[in-house]
């Protein structure tokens, strides 16, 4: 939104200290989480060595890991209003969860990490009240879809979406739209098939290639196998809770009862360990995306960034991929822009969804 010109130049600079600040705030955070995993790196010996015996153990039994266990069973999926919650049959080994619901033109509503399609819970049914067909699956290993051992690379993650849409529902082509690792998801669809994409909008997601900023420092966490299913087993709470109170612009954006419906599938090793994959898959996207920006694709995209998030970053991340690329970024919002801002979110989604 264009600012008044009257407005006095006391009130930006005031909010450029206020932003400066929070954004030093969340620095901080980062920074302050990072030397605490270095101070446990350096600590004694012993400690050292328990640690990599947890990493071997789980290291040794990858398998076991993606096998639900029978404490794993998972509960019936959240509601969505004026949603349909569904299931089918993807492929071989995967049974893929989703809600649909409304009539017209499709749109397919990808979540990110640490969310299933809940997190799609405020955006849906207004899209749905606008005329369209929506589409929100539960990504591969997320939410009240299957647990495969393997396939988290976004290749096959935009594979298995596509099969549901095209196979089970039969509709086509669709507007696409994603949020986080669900952008990154939703861009390696469209670059690799565009005709099946009519316009494409990436939410507080930067698809990584050469060109993109250096990962955040959990990835390296993540990345070992089996070592940060054993390190948060049992705390899976206190550790997601962290990035939904530090990554979203208000800590209470996303409230208790709705963290409590996410726990209900994320809750245990086995429900955490595809957020963990996503990480471990890195160097096959890095690859597709590097071989995707020598023909850059012409779908329409619009990249937007939340003001304490990503913010225009999104864009510029994005072009690349993508010859077509326009850039918001919603005011007052982190990264969990569909939760934090979804009125501001829908107000610049609609408009571009609706072009010809």
């Amino acid at each position: 939104m264009v600012e008044s010109v009257a407005e006095s130049r006391e009130d930006s600079s005031s909010r450029r200290t206020i932003r400066s600040g929070r954004e030093k705030l969340f620095e901080g955070r980062h920074q302050q989480a990072a030397a605490r995993c270095r101070m446990a790196a350096s600590g004694r010996l012993g400690r050292k060595l328990a640690i990599l015996g947890l990493v071997a153990a789980a290291a040794a039994t990858p398998m076991a890991m993606a096998r639900p266990a029978a404490a794993d069973r998972l509960p019936d999926p959240p509601v969505i209003a004026g949603l349909e919650s569904r299931s089918a049959n993807v492929g071989a080994s995967m049974v893929m969860h989703f809600w649909i619901g409304g009539h017209g033109v499709p749109v397919v509503l990808l979540h990110g990490w640490p969310e299933t399609g809940y997190a799609w819970r405020h955006v849906a049914p207004q899209l749905v009240a606008a005329g369209y067909q929506v589409i929100v699956p539960d990504l591969r290993g997320f939410g009240n879809s299957s647990r495969p051992a393997d396939g988290y690379d976004l290749s096959t993650m935009a594979d298995d979406v596509r099969r549901l849409v095209h196979e089970q529902i039969g509709t086509g082509p669709v507007l696409l739209v994603g949020h986080d690792w669900g952008g990154s998801t939703a861009a390696a669809w469209a670059s690799a098939h565009p005709a099946e994409v009519r316009r494409l909008v990436i939410i507080e997601a930067q698809p990584r290639g050469p060109w993109s900023r250096p990962e955040p420092w959990f990835y390296a966490f993540h990345r070992a196998p089996g070592f940060a299913e054993a390190m948060t087993a049992g705390r899976e709470r206190t550790y997601l809770d962290w990035f939904y109170r530090n990554f979203a612009a208000r800590p209470d954006a996303i409230t208790p009862a709705e963290e409590e419906i996410y726990m209900r599938t994320y809750g245990t090793p086995q429900g955490m360990r595809a957020g963990f994959e996503l990480v471990r898959a890195l160097p096959k996207d890095v690859a597709a995306n590097s071989e995707a920006a020598k023909h850059p694709v012409d779908v329409p995209a619009l990249a937007i960034g939340g003001e304490h998030g990503m913010g225009s970053a999104v864009a510029d991340n994005l072009r690349p991929l993508f010859t077509n690329v326009q850039g918001d970024v919603i005011p007052d919002a982190g990264h969990f822009v569909p939760e934090e801002a979804p009125t501001a979110l829908l107000a610049e989604v609609l408009p571009f969804l609706a072009r010809p």
